[in-house]
């Protein structure tokens, strides 16, 4: 049941991203970084996809690419899942 709980809050802050324009790889990844400096309420409120700072990065379409990609190179398949 934990699981479930954990799920549907995470794919909950993704549809929110997504509601707001925002990248949910970018803010999730801030939010990992921010989140164990939080100690308030104002802090953690800061953390809303639509209140946290995101860092300047390449846009996320770039960020599987190279040798850190393990389908780098490969023929895509019909059905494969394109990030």
């Amino acid at each position: 049941m934990d699981g479930a709980k954990a799920s549907a809050n995470l794919y909950s802050l993704v549809q929110t991203c997504k509601a707001h324009g925002i990248d949910p790889y970018r803010y999730l990844r801030a939010l990992f970084i921010a989140l164990p400096k939080a100690a308030t309420a104002d802090d953690y409120e800061a953390l809303l996809p639509w209140r946290i700072a995101l860092a300047a990065q390449q846009p996320a379409t770039r960020r599987l690419t190279g040798a850190s990609d393990p389908h780098h190179g490969r023929k895509k398949k019909s059905g494969d899942v394109v990030y």
